[in-house]
């Protein structure tokens, strides 16, 4: 599809018989496929191939539509315009999201509709983070090589992961704990699972205003370090 089209005709001369050269310029410009949408009372599935749940939120306002769709559409110009074309197809904006009794998520996404929903109010301005943390997931549960990727990834851990959502999320979820840090994990939420623990560095990477701060924990922090290095070749095709 052609986004505009124009022809340059330059003259020499005054008369029918003067040199001219005509010049047809095609400027090709790539239809945007990425929809940003308010939530709409349809019914939304979240989860990857494995895991899925029913989420409910509310309609936004349009004030807050407006300057979340704004935001949005500059920072997916992060990714290669052929990453966003084949991983991201939707993103519905909501108040309130919940996903069964939940009432602490910020985001959430559906692998197989290439499709995030984030939630958005007045009162936290999160909306950079929360669109890298969770498209991370959809980048990081797609790729061919995600169990090298995986394998590589927990040599860094000097602790297990754990299965109970408590653990690191809530209260504290994202406390300052030196403990965790020696130990290859940034906040005690990364300790819920590798995918988590992804999602927080790869965010963090993403996100301008927090690059500063992964690389001030990096530093002081060895097997955080080599988390974060991952991620960077990770991001490479991207």
């Amino acid at each position: 599809m052609f986004g505009s089209c124009c022809i340059l005709v330059i003259y020499f001369g005054d008369n029918m018989r003067s040199l001219f050269l005509l010049f047809l310029i095609l400027i090709t410009l790539p239809a945007h496929s990425l929809e940003i949408k308010k939530y709409d009372y349809k019914r939304y599935v979240a989860g990857n191939a494995y895991i899925q749940v029913d989420i409910t939120c509310n309609k936004p306002s349009d004030r807050l539509y407006k300057s979340a769709k704004y935001r949005l559409l500059r920072y997916q110009r992060s990714y290669k315009p052929q990453t966003i074309k084949k991983y991201l197809k939707t993103i519905v904006i909501c108040e309130k999201l919940r996903t069964g009794n939940e009432k602490w998520m910020r985001g959430t996404y559906n692998v197989q509709k290439r499709m995030l929903i984030i939630e958005v109010d007045r009162k936290t301005d999160d909306l950079e983070y929360v669109f890298h943390h969770e498209f991370s997931s959809i980048l990081l549960l797609t790729n061919p090589d995600m169990k090298k990727f995986a394998t590589q990834w927990i040599k860094n851990n000097r602790s297990d992961y754990g299965s109970d959502w408590n653990n690191g999320s809530d209260t504290g979820w994202n406390a300052e704990n030196r403990s965790i840090r020696k130990k290859g994990f940034m906040y005690p939420y990364c300790l819920t699972s590798f995918e988590n623990d992804f999602n927080i560095i790869a965010s963090f990477y993403k996100s301008g205003y927090l690059k500063s701060s992964l690389n001030s924990i990096s530093f002081r922090y060895p097997l955080i370090r080599k988390k974060y290095l991952l991620v960077k070749k990770f991001y490479n095709k991207y």
